[in-house]
């Protein structure tokens, strides 16, 4: 299997991706809400599911190791200031079950990147 990651111009389509990426998920996280949710927790699911796509695609366009400390911070900055940005609406609300959810999104996501990087190393 060819590596997602092999040089910069492998890098800079991730890097557009991510931007894209976090357009639309800032986009999504301001929208009014409508109905009422399908599961218990939706809300969180959906959180953790974007953070954890966000700190993939941030990691194959900015990463180099496992842990990327400056994609995780720069998550959590975001996340923080879409909650922010969520309280000034008056339509949505900030809540800090969010941000719990966005850094366990992260979790996965960086966990998703450890599987991969072993997967590459073979037996």
């Amino acid at each position: 299997m060819a590596p997602l990651v092999s040089g910069y111009k492998f890098v800079r389509p991730w890097r557009l991706v991510f931007v894209a990426l976090l357009l639309i998920v800032g986009w999504l996280a301001l929208q009014p809400v409508a109905g009422t949710p399908h599961f218990p927790y939706q809300d969180k699911a959906l959180h953790a599911l974007a953070y954890a796509a966000l700190y993939g695609v941030g990691w194959l366009a900015y990463g180099r190791r496992a842990l990327s400390l400056p994609v995780h911070l720069s998550l959590l900055l975001y996340g923080l200031g879409i909650e922010w940005l969520q309280s000034r609406t008056g339509y949505r609300f900030a809540e800090w079950t969010d941000v719990v959810a966005n850094i366990l999104g992260q979790g996965l996501g960086n966990l998703a990147v450890w599987l991969y990087l072993l997967g590459r190393k073979g037996p």
